[in-house]
């Protein structure tokens, strides 16, 4: 009796935080009808994108895009610091039930819509593209076949995993952050739909003033993303060299870390937009090596040290830095093309990293010029590509 009174009480603390949800989202839904559709109401067709959480891969495609001129709004859950000004409107929702009245309401042309390790909300938007219109399909970090080799360990992920190549197979069109959707497409897990190369490419941001070579930081290695124990690891072996580490995590604070060495230096996190005036301070930017990103539960398929992207690396050369990596085909090629590669020699990345700081010459540390590729690369010139992409769907 204990037993099933604990169940009646559970379901009963989910209906009530349902009911509350569904409430606050129904608010949301008359506010945004009544306040913020009116901004775009002549501006048709409307681009909506649509995120779980907003992310620096939303931030940037939303920049893309309106810096072409794109009507585009935004339907989210979670933002740390959202920039609405890369939005024609921006609406929270809560729940499936005003996902759908707010989706009805919008008729957006098109709907992007990013995944992250979570399927739940593309699943339920690609499952009813017949009534909400073309769907894409962005996903961050393509699980099958391609994460890590434990990733079938997880308990969570069968059901994810069956929503991913639902997705993957069923949208319209797929957004690739890089080269990982050849994967599933060798192991025929989706079929030969509309897709496109879409990395977080480069702003091209105006500064608040620009610095020389001799104003930047000499010695100074910076990082900027995702932390583990490893990066400690990384600051001992450059400490003797007479090199220091700053590091701006994506998500951990300092507190994470304590007993750190004297020549690292692990900052707040820094939004997105506000990237760019911290990193042009330095010479040198760092992509962590597979084998130092790795942890216990993740060990990197040779798929992802062959055809994963990361971000930072168009971060880093935006901001004029030689990038110090290894082992990441896909990026070590976009990288030389730019002339931006600082390679690491050697079987042992720590060593590595110790040799090649150790033989850095100044020659070697002429930050990146402004050149052709800066807008080959930039967001606003790609942007094109995708809005030519949505037409064609």
């Amino acid at each position: 009796m204990k037993v099933i009174l604990k169940i009646k009480i559970r379901y009963a603390r989910i209906l009530l935080r349902d009911i509350f949800n569904i409430s606050i989202d129904l608010f949301y839904m008359i506010y945004s009808k009544l306040s913020l559709i009116k901004e775009w109401e002549d501006k048709k067709p409307l681009l909506l994108l649509v995120a779980d959480n907003v992310s620096n891969r939303v931030e940037k495609i939303s920049f893309a895009l309106g810096s072409n001129n794109m009507c585009v709004g935004l339907l989210y859950k979670n933002a740390k610091n959202l920039n609405k000004t890369n939005y024609s409107f921006s609406v929270k929702f809560r729940s499936a039930i005003s996902l759908k009245r707010i989706i009805n309401e919008l008729q957006p042309s098109t709907i992007h819509v990013f995944s992250s390790w979570d399927f739940n909300t593309a699943y339920y938007l690609i499952k009813r593209k017949v009534k909400y219109g073309k769907v894409v399909f962005d996903d961050y970090d393509v699980w099958s076949g391609i994460v890590n080799e434990n990733y079938l360990k997880y308990h969570y992920l069968p059901n994810q995993l069956i929503k991913e190549q639902y997705c993957l197979k069923n949208a319209d069109g797929l957004c690739c952050r890089s080269l990982e959707f050849q994967v599933p497409k060798r192991m025929q897990v989706y079929q030969a739909q509309k897709r496109i190369f879409f990395p977080e490419y480069m702003i091209n941001r105006e500064s608040n003033g620009e610095l020389t070579k001799q104003e930047r930081k000499k010695h100074t290695l910076v990082y900027a993303g995702n932390l583990n124990i490893n990066i400690i690891k990384i600051a001992e072996m450059i400490s003797d060299i007479g090199w220091r580490l700053d590091v701006y995590p994506a998500h951990h604070s300092i507190k994470a870390f304590p007993n750190l060495p004297d020549n690292i230096t692990i900052f707040e996190t820094v939004d997105s937009d506000q990237l760019y005036e911290v990193l042009k301070h330095y010479r040198y930017g760092l992509i962590i090596p597979p084998d130092l990103a790795e942890g216990d539960s993740c060990i990197y398929s040779r798929n992802k040290r062959e055809l994963a992207m990361t971000g930072k690396l168009f971060d880093y050369v935006d901001a004029g830095l030689k990038v110090v990596a290894r082992d990441y085909s896909l990026i070590l090629c976009l990288l030389k093309r730019m002339n931006s590669l600082v390679e690491l020699k050697g079987n042992d990345p720590l060593l590595s990293i110790r040799q090649t700081l150790t033989d850095i010459s100044d020659s070697v540390s002429e930050e990146v010029t402004q050149s052709n590729f800066k807008n080959k690369y930039s967001l606003k010139e790609n942007g094109k590509r995708l809005i030519h992409f949505y037409s064609k769907l």
